[in-house]
């Protein structure tokens, strides 16, 4: 069983009402949110950060978690970091605080593991939201067929550090 589920309210609803787990795979080196754009561009030209853009899904992060459920994704960081991977990172303590479990991988390490070359989420290991983006730059999301996997496997990773700078994580093998 599949259905395609555009971006607004179908998708959103997948985030409020999955039961246990959240679980998304990133394999894109550069992703065009326009809501995070002024914050990386201030962030790359001056090492400022502000995350002010983010307030409604951490928040929603620090609910669930409260709920008792979980939030995780695994990102494949490339060797060296593209502009967006190092705003990403430098973002993802501030996931880490709400309640989010982040772990990285290198091209290399996905490979090794046979995982796929395409960003998903998976929800209660049940439904599975494939991500389609434009290219370049990756818009986010241009449509998910969401699915009910046969089966599904989730891979960890190299958790990463909830303080200090994970933008220089050194990944295993790397």
């Amino acid at each position: 069983m599949s259905r395609l589920v555009r971006p607004g309210p179908g998708f959103d609803e997948l985030f409020s009402s999955f039961g246990r787990s959240a679980w998304r795979f990133e394999t894109q080196p550069a992703y065009h949110v326009d809501a995070e754009q002024q914050a990386m561009r201030r962030y790359l030209n001056s090492g400022e950060l502000d995350v002010s853009y983010l307030t409604g899904w951490l928040d929603g992060v620090r609910e669930a978690t409260r709920q008792g459920k979980r939030y995780a994704r695994v990102r494949v960081l490339t060797e060296p970091l593209t502009d967006y991977l190092r705003f990403e990172m430098a973002v993802a303590p501030y996931n880490i605080a709400a309640g989010e479990d982040i772990r990285v991988l290198s091209p290399a390490q996905a490979s090794e593991l046979a995982l796929p070359d395409y960003d998903y989420w998976l929800f209660d290991d049940e439904w599975l939201a494939i991500m389609h983006f434009g290219r370049p730059a990756c818009a986010m999301p241009k449509s998910s067929p969401t699915q009910r996997p046969s089966s599904s496997t989730v891979h960890g990773g190299t958790r990463l550090p909830a303080t200090g700078d994970p933008s220089r994580t050194t990944l295993p093998g790397a």
